[in-house]
């Protein structure tokens, strides 16, 4: 077969026909680097090599712009990756973040975890989102180990910041109780802060 025509698609993609047909699709570079211009020879086993070459090139562009918004954990990015292109262009393009050093999951795991207990997650709360977002079960206990945040201040915390004016029942106080076990905190540590808040208050 031969390249007969190659036209400029959106943004960096070209549509290549050969013999006036419709071959596959490429960025500039995979073009270049392959050296196919019109009047190119090519077979099938070439355009097998071209599709994968410009989905690896397609899947690091879009981790270079995932990344660009915010942090990913690797496991997070190669998901995101994998909805447009494939498994292996997808994990090719994430290790090639990761040599780069613009992933790092216990960076991730540590930047995510101070930001949950902020929002005053449970211990056990910011475990289960560490873990759904792929960070090791090794990473994600060094990780708490480091920061160890105090659960009955944790709770203390929020029931100043967001509670105070609603602890004037036994009623609200039950409601606000089951709030705090949704977020993961024992029964005996919400009802330790509540006493100690409540006497506090008085």
């Amino acid at each position: 077969m031969i390249i007969t025509n190659i036209v400029k698609g959106k943004r960096d993609n070209n549509l290549v026909f050969a013999d006036g047909n419709y071959a596959f699709s490429a960025d500039e570079e995979t073009l270049f680097k392959n050296k196919l211009y019109v009047g190119s020879s090519i077979d099938l086993d070439l355009i097998s090599k071209i599709e994968f070459e410009a989905n690896e090139h397609k899947s690091k562009e879009k981790a270079f712009r995932l990344l660009s918004y915010r942090n990913h954990s690797k496991k997070e990015l190669i998901n995101k990756i994998k909805n447009k292109y494939d498994e292996e262009s997808a994990n090719s393009a994430v290790n090639k973040m990761e040599k780069l050093g613009l992933i790092n999951d216990r960076k991730f795991a540590m930047e995510h975890a101070l930001h949950l207990f902020k929002k005053f997650y449970s211990i056990k709360r910011v475990k289960f989102e560490l873990l759904k977002k792929g960070i090791d079960k090794d990473t994600v206990f060094e990780v708490i180990e480091e920061i160890s945040p105090d659960e009955k201040n944790q709770i203390i915390c929020l029931l100043d910041k967001k509670y105070s004016k609603k602890m004037n029942s036994e009623e609200n106080i039950k409601k606000i109780s089951l709030s705090l076990q949704n977020l993961g905190y024992s029964f005996a540590d919400i009802n330790s802060a509540i006493l100690f808040y409540t006497e506090k208050t008085i």
